[in-house]
């Protein structure tokens, strides 16, 4: 073969290969394309409770981000997982490793709840309401606590008047245990004397469940109610009292270890409170 024939062959050659790779770099870029378009969310719209979640998924296409218009609205995790919030629409965008996005438009709904069961609460028995939403039929349960008239509250304690009529012995040395879970400062405690009968008549009260609160500050007076008990600094020390009956200008109350007895019928001004009080323990609900 020639000189001439061989420039001319790999001239072909070279003209062969470039045709090639041209090909292929058109060949490569529709695949690309074609590919790219095969993404596909699994939802471009919903419809979501406040509080429900939903994962959306990318097929055909690996996802690099997602990302919420409105997190306040809802939130969506790295992994497309999305929380709803409150009330709103958002747009949750997702982006592949290709830089396409793909959107689905959220509306997140609030809840319709009805009751559709209620355990009333006693003294000694916790109730609760079992609520369920119309439209989604999503449940939950609301503990209710035992809330009394005062006039409940009142009979209550002087029903103990039979077993502690007036008179009757009762000092330091007579004792009464509450519980942790029950009394506002969380610790559980023997008390003597005056402490030991107002938490007595307290929970004959109020029972096993009442959470109780302690109130003071400025005018802590003005929220008094039957079955709270007082706490009093008197001579010598301090005096818890349970109140029986508020009055416009006074108090009606239970105590015991006054003057060594119990004593049923006390009236203490409100001149005095303000003078001598300290701070009342309610076992009423909030």
């Amino acid at each position: 073969m020639g000189r001439r024939s061989i420039k001319k062959t790999i001239h072909n050659l070279y003209r062969v290969i470039a045709i090639l790779v041209a090909f292929a770099l058109v060949a490569g870029s529709v695949f690309d394309s074609s590919a790219a378009s095969k993404g596909k969310l699994n939802q471009t719209k919903l419809s979501l409770h406040v509080g429900s979640v939903y994962s959306l998924t990318l097929t055909g296409a690996t996802a690099v981000s997602w990302k919420s218009s409105n997190k306040k609205v809802a939130k969506v995790s790295s992994k497309g997982k999305i929380t709803a919030k409150k009330k709103g629409t958002v747009t949750i965008t997702c982006t592949d490793k290709n830089g396409k996005t793909y959107k689905c438009k959220v509306t997140v709904k609030k809840h319709t709840y009805h009751a559709i069961r209620k355990v009333a609460p006693t003294k000694n028995k916790k109730g609760y309401t079992v609520y369920k939403c119309a439209t989604c039929g999503k449940q939950y349960t609301k503990k209710t606590v035992y809330s009394p008239k005062e006039s409940k509250v009142r009979k209550d304690i002087l029903a103990l008047k039979a077993k502690y009529p007036e008179g009757k012995k009762w000092t330091t040395a007579n004792k009464y245990t509450w519980d942790s879970s029950i009394y506002y400062n969380d610790v559980t405690c023997i008390g003597g004397g005056c402490v030991a009968f107002a938490f007595m008549a307290s929970d004959a009260a109020f029972g096993k469940y009442n959470k109780s609160r302690k109130v003071s500050g400025k005018n802590w007076y003005s929220k008094i109610r039957a079955g709270d008990i007082i706490r009093l600094e008197v001579e010598g020390g301090e005096h818890s009292v349970v109140v029986l009956q508020k009055k416009s200008n006074s108090v009606v109350v239970v105590e015991g270890a006054y003057n060594n007895s119990v004593h049923w019928g006390r009236t203490i001004s409100m001149k005095s409170l303000k003078k001598q009080g300290k701070y009342l323990i309610t076992r009423y609900p909030e």
